[in-house]
């Protein structure tokens, strides 16, 4: 998959499978526009990767590292974001099945 032209770079630095047609990827893009990294999550549907919206907090930095899937198909992305003040604090992002 080829990344939207709005992203410098894109990397993919974890991902978990729920099915053959459930796969989903974790990390992060760099932002050309704003100067920023920006979390990045997919989904492989069976037959494509789709870029599936994913939240960011505050104007900084924010980088997922990796994700997991509990038994139920409830998924967990961690990572870290900056805050205001340039302090690094913990991500955490859950997706319910």
């Amino acid at each position: 998959m080829r990344p939207p032209l709005a992203f410098a770079v894109a990397d993919l630095r974890s991902a978990v499978a729920l099915s053959t047609d459930a796969v989903w990827s974790a990390g992060t893009f760099f932002q050309k526009t704003f100067s920023r990294d920006r979390t990045l999550t997919e989904l492989w549907n069976g037959s494509a990767w789709i870029i599936v919206s994913s939240p960011n907090r505050g104007g900084s930095h924010n980088d997922l590292n990796s994700i997991a899937a509990t038994p139920n198909g409830t998924l967990w992305a961690v990572g870290f974001q900056y805050n205001s003040a340039g302090v690094q604090r913990t991500l955490v992002m859950q997706k319910l099945p």
